[in-house]
């Protein structure tokens, strides 16, 4: 299915909008740890030692540095699917990357536009942004695989039980990461794992 939701729809207006920024930002630490290559960040509206640190279960001062650009993790995700449709070999995040991709159709043409990069995808467009939303398939999956927040793995595979489907539980997933970042920035507190996982369980 689609990017539908808090966060394939961006309703929530500008404020929503940061909170997409730091969803993105997270995912692109959350996936470093585990393949060191680029995947989708918005702004950098997230990256200090705590926030990062609790997203990617490291502790305080282990955070990746490596930090890429909107635009570049744009053209990973494009170059990736060119290199799928001509059957070309794809390094292990690229394949992962392209698991994704086929399960979202829907994105053919902003994945196919040579402006991909460029292009706005802001609440006043109307539409959502899906390099986020491949981006946050990314990082779920990898905080599954390390069960990061603790007990995230087991809260998952019940909810993709309850949903007979695992892409719908991540896209369920996504609602929680979102509320709880949305939460964390209204109130000027850290993200509360907590919460996040409560949230998940209860879906």
């Amino acid at each position: 299915g689609g990017g539908g939701g808090a966060l394939g729809g961006g309703g929530r207006g500008g404020g929503w909008t940061e909170v997409e920024e730091k969803v993105a930002a997270l995912a692109a630490g959350s996936m470093v740890v585990a393949a060191r290559a680029v995947v989708e960040k918005v702004a950098d509206r997230c990256s200090g030692p705590v926030c990062r640190a609790w997203f990617m279960g490291l502790g305080d001062g282990a955070v990746a540095m490596f930090a890429p650009t909107k635009e570049e993790v744009r053209d990973f995700f494009c170059a990736t699917w060119r290199k799928a449709q001509a059957q070309a070999v794809l390094t292990p995040l690229e394949a992962i990357a392209r698991d994704w991709l086929l399960q979202h159709p829907e994105y053919e043409s902003d994945l196919s536009n040579p402006d991909a990069a460029h292009t706005d995808y802001g609440v006043e467009q109307g539409k959502s942004n899906p390099f986020l939303h491949l981006s946050m398939h990314l990082s779920i999956a990898e905080q599954i695989s390390i069960d990061q927040p603790s007990g995230i793995r087991e809260a998952f595979l019940a909810l993709a039980k309850r949903r007979g489907s695992e892409h719908a539980a991540h896209h369920e997933i996504m609602e929680c990461l979102g509320q709880m970042l949305w939460t964390a920035q209204r109130n000027g507190t850290p993200p509360d794992g907590e919460t996040y996982l409560d949230c998940i369980r209860g879906r």
